[in-house]
Parts: structure tokens; C-alpha cells; sequence
């Protein structure tokens, strides 16, 4: 017997010696590749952890810093001034891009060694992903700011801000994301400061029916689903007659292509380019072709050695923080404000035109020609209609109590000069809603109440809520203060805030409201969560 089991044993050793089965060798296989999927998920997951970290690890080192600053600095936050070594941003008290930065309410720009020295801090630290500097945005009596990143988390890039906003100002945000007209907040995943992918020069498309345009790439491929689409250098977007889109370029500039009477065509040329400048800062070129039609840009204000050019059939017209139009067909500028380049950059062949005196001229490769004031004519409507965006926050101004309620509403607590904002069409109006957090999140718990779209804008001087938005409510149904949303071609404003409670009795009374949160130099809604 004990033979007999030596000699099994020994046959099974010899069947193992010439070699694994068929179904053992893919179990090992599928074994490897599990293992394989394993650590390469956990090593990217590892790899995401440290990155993120580094990122919030920056923003509190940049915000030590910044109170650094304050204390030397009479109580004041530095504020970046155009023609510095980075790209700047300056917005009206409507959240709205202006040219004006002294008359601005906040500007955004980046965080860098001009901005905050070596006192400060040692090294100005960058996004470990792309090497991006982090947006900085301060308010124009330096008392407010705001600095973002991005991270990635649960397969989604999410923005990371430290702020003092919730101390008293009037506004969730002081930075407008780099591809739309809303801004950031922290833990947005839909608007950011910057790209997350890479330091390339990029654009999206927004305000565009996907019916009227079409976008191709460096090689001449359409792209599909192009409003969703990043742009790069390399493609083309061609705008059919008519119609137009909003072009919002990485570096801050935002351009309207179109409308005209025949195509209007774009090539983000690629030459096009990020790089860093002597000082160690990120400087921009932008390199435009018009082929066809016409554009208006609100060119963000240029670091010195940043670029911003539009060229077409006969010469190049460039901008540093210019607001100006160029049509292809017939070669002329408007410039509304700021300085145009045509041909060559130098003092001679400068237009300088300001809101006041619209300049034009003729594009010519000697440079301009037929230098004369300008109507804005066409150009005038990128200014008669300002998108919804997250910068805008509804203000209820007065209430009167009769049945149903009447309701004033202003934007940031700005009475502006026309119907700016919203119109007397259904596809626009407000929203209502009960039962808001302070985190001002639309969550399960809110308690929603519909849509008013029957408003009109109050336009006679004499009316003492002249240049605000009535509708009517019935607010007798409503158990609970309400805040506001306003909505326009499926874009959003932020809420309003505080919620605001009427007495359920319609008594007739007329009630003003001064709400205690209004920001005494800017009379902008404070936010105060």
C-alpha cells in the first residue's frame, strides 16, 4: 500500500511537471489582468488623493499669505492692476465684464510672485496637474476675497475655493468661470476657474442654437454636439446668417460670433498658446481668423506680453482689454473701448475709441484708414441684453399687498436704464421657492411653487419703482418666506437671499424693503450665509 501511494503521488508530480492546464493558464490570466486593473486604479487613485490635497494645501498657504498682506497693508487685500505681469478680469456691480477697472466692483486675475512677493510667500504655488496659477478675485475696496483650484473627486472635477465672502459681501463669487458666463463656488463641478485638463488655449460655445452653427477641427472633421464641445486651437466655427454664438476663450476674453447677412466663420488659429513670460507668469496668445461675417469681443485686460489678434483677408487687428468689433466683409473696426492695433503694434497705428466716442477704420496692411467716430449701430445689441448668469441675484425692492401681491424685483440691487436682464416673452420670468437653507442648495427639502412668467420692466420715471420688474403673486397659497430664481434660455441666476415673508392678509400695504444686508459702498445684495 505504501508503494502503491509513492507511486501516485509521484505520477501526480510528473503530470504537474509537463506543464498547466488549458482552464488553469486563463485563470492566471484573468487573475494577472484583475490584479493589473487593481493597482493601476489604485495607484491613479493614490496619485488623484496627493494631487488634491497639494491643491487645498495651496489655497490655505495662499490665504495665510493674503492675511499676511491685509496686516501690512492698512486692512486692504492686494489688488492686481491692469498692465501687470497676468491677464485681469474687471466686472460691474451687475457681475457684467467691464473696461473700466477703476469704476469696476471686483476684479480676477491670478496669484503670482508680483502679486503676493517673497515676504509673503517664499514660492506662489501652482495646480499640480496643468501647473496653472490659481484664480484670485478681490473686490475693489480690498476687503473681500476669493481663491480657487480645482480638484478631482468621484470622477469629477470640482472647484476648491477659500474665501471671507460669507463675511459680509454681496455676491457668492468673485470669479466667473472659464468657460461660461457663471461663476464659481466652491464644490461647483459645472463652472470652474480655469481648465482642468492641461494649460492649452481653449474655447466653449455658449448661447448658440446647435441648429444654426457647426464646429470642425484642425483636420476638417465636424464635431458633434459642438455647444458641449471644448474648443482648441486648430478649429473652425461657422455661424449661419442670422444667428450668432458666444465664444469664451481660457484666458477670459468672451467674443460674439455673428449675426450678419451671410456666414459668419472663425479659426482659432494654431498658433494659438500658453506660455510663461521671464517673470515666471502665464501670458496668453490668442490668435483669431475671420474668414467671413463679423465679431465683437470683450477682450479681458492682457498681461504685456499676451496677445489677443484677429485677423482677416488684409491685415491683423489686436487688443489688450479692448471691447471693439471686426467685420470681415467689409474690413472695419469699431473700437467702444480701449486701444486696436491694426498691422503693426505701435503708437501710429493705434484706434482708440471709449463708450462716450466709438471709434472706427478701415483695416488696411498699412494700417488703419478712414479714422472717424462710430455709431454702434448693429453692435448695439451685445449691449441691450445681458444672459442670466449665477453673478445676478434677484432683489425683492417692494411688495404691495393687494390680491394678488405685487412684487418689484431689481438685479443686485441695480436699477438698470432698460429691460436688460429679462423680457416680456414666456421663456423667461422667475421662479419661486420655499423652504431654503442657508446653503442656498435647491435639495429635496425645498419646496418649489412654480414659475411667473407674465412680468414687465417698469420703464416710466414718474412710477416709484421705476427700472425694476413687476409681476403679480398670489402669495395667500404660500405658507412660508420665499426666495427668487430668475431663469432665461435655460440659464439661472443665483437665489435671492434672505428669504422674505409677506403678511397672508392682503391688506393693501405697500412695503419698501431696505434689507439691512445691502453693502454700504456698492448697495449690492450682501451675501451672508
Amino acid at each position: 500500500m505504501k508503494n502503491f501511494k509513492l507511486n501516485r503521488k509521484c505520477e501526480v508530480l510528473k503530470i504537474r511537471e509537463d506543464g498547466f492546464s488549458l482552464v488553469e493558464l486563463i485563470i492566471t490570466i484573468a487573475i494577472i489582468g484583475i490584479l493589473n486593473i487593481m493597482s493601476y486604479f489604485g495607484i491613479a487613485g493614490t496619485g488623484n488623493w496627493f494631487k488634491n490635497e497639494k491643491v487645498k494645501d495651496d489655497l490655505i498657504a495662499i490665504s495665510n499669505a493674503l492675511e499676511h498682506y491685509k496686516r501690512d497693508h492698512f486692512g486692504s487685500y492686494p489688488i492686481q492692476d491692469p498692465g501687470d505681469n497676468s491677464n485681469m478680469l474687471c466686472f460691474a456691480a451687475d457681475a457684467s465684464y467691464t473696461h473700466d477697472c477703476d469704476s469696476a466692483a471686483f476684479r480676477q486675475g491670478m496669484i503670482d510672485n508680483n502679486l503676493l512677493t517673497k515676504r509673503y510667500l517664499q514660492e506662489v504655488p501652482t495646480d499640480p496637474r496643468t501647473n496653472s496659477r490659481y484664480v484670485y478675485g478681490v473686490s475693489a475696496d480690498g476687503k473681500y476675497f476669493q481663491v480657487a483650484g480645482v480638484v478631482y473627486e468621484s470622477g469629477n472635477y470640482r472647484a476648491e475655493i477659500v474665501e471671507n465672502l460669507g463675511k459680509g459681501f454681496y455676491l457668492p463669487s468673485l470669479i466667473r468661470a472659464y468657460d461660461s458666463p457663471n461663476f464659481v463656488v466652491h464644490e461647483s463641478s459645472s463652472n470652474l476657474p480655469y481648465s482642468p485638463d492641461t494649460m492649452v488655449i481653449s474655447a466653449k460655445l455658449q448661447n448658440a442654437d446647435p441648429l444654426t452653427l457647426t464646429v470642425t477641427d484642425e483636420n476638417g472633421v465636424q464635431i458633434p454636439g459642438p455647444i458641449n464641445a471644448t474648443l482648441y486651437p486648430g478649429y473652425t466655427i461657422t455661424v449661419t446668417a442670422g444667428n450668432s454664438a458666444d465664444v469664451y476663450f481660457s484666458d477670459g476674453s468672451v467674443s460674439t460670433l455673428g449675426p450678419d447677412d451671410g456666414d459668419s466663420i472663425l479659426t482659432i488659429l494654431e498658433t494659438s498658446e500658453v506660455a510663461e513670460n521671464n517673470e515666471n507668469n502665464i501670458i496668453t496668445k490668442i490668435k483669431l481668423y475671420l474668414a467671413d461675417g463679423r465679431i465683437w469681443s470683450r477682450v479681458v485686460r492682457l498681461a504685456s506680453r499676451s496677445e489677443f489678434n484677429i485677423e482677416t483677408t488684409s491685415a491683423i487687428a489686436g487688443a489688450r482689454g479692448t471691447e471693439f468689433g471686426v467685420d470681415a466683409d467689409t474690413d472695419k473696426v469699431t473700437v467702444y473701448s480701449g486701444s486696436v492695433w491694426i498691422g503693426e503694434d505701435d503708437d501710429t497705428n493705434l484706434i482708440t475709441g471709449t463708450p462716450d466716442a466709438p471709434q472706427t477704420a478701415d483695416i488696411t496692411e498699412q494700417g488703419p484708414d478712414n479714422i472717424g467716430s462710430a455709431s454702434l449701430g448693429d453692435y448695439e445689441d451685445y449691449y441691450e441684453d445681458i444672459p442670466i448668469h449665477s453673478g445676478l441675484i434677484p432683489y425683492i425692492a417692494a411688495v404691495i399687498e393687494n390680491n394678488p401681491y405685487d412684487i418689484y424685483v431689481s438685479f443686485n440691487g441695480i436699477r438698470t436704464e432698460n429691460d436688460t436682464y429679462l423680457d416680456s416673452f414666456n421663456t423667461n420670468g422667475f421662479e419661486i421657492y420655499g423652504n431654503v437653507d442657508p446653503d442656498r442648495l435647491l435639495d429635496e427639502d425645498v419646496n418649489e411653487y412654480g414659475e411667473v412668467t407674465d412680468i414687465n420692466y417698469i420703464s416710466d420715471p414718474l412710477d416709484p419703482y421705476y427700472q425694476t420688474y413687476h409681476f403679480q403673486l398670489d402669495y395667500t397659497v404660500i405658507p412660508e418666506a420665499i426666495t427668487l430664481r430668475a431663469f432665461k434660455d435655460g440659464e439661472y441666476s443665483s437665489l435671492s437671499w434672505p428669504p422674505t415673508e409677506f403678511s397672508h392678509t392682503p391688506s393693501g400695504e405697500e412695503w419698501a424693503f431696505a434689507n439691512p444686508e445691502i453693502h454700504p459702498e456698492l448697495a449690492l445684495q450682501t451675501y451672508i450665509a
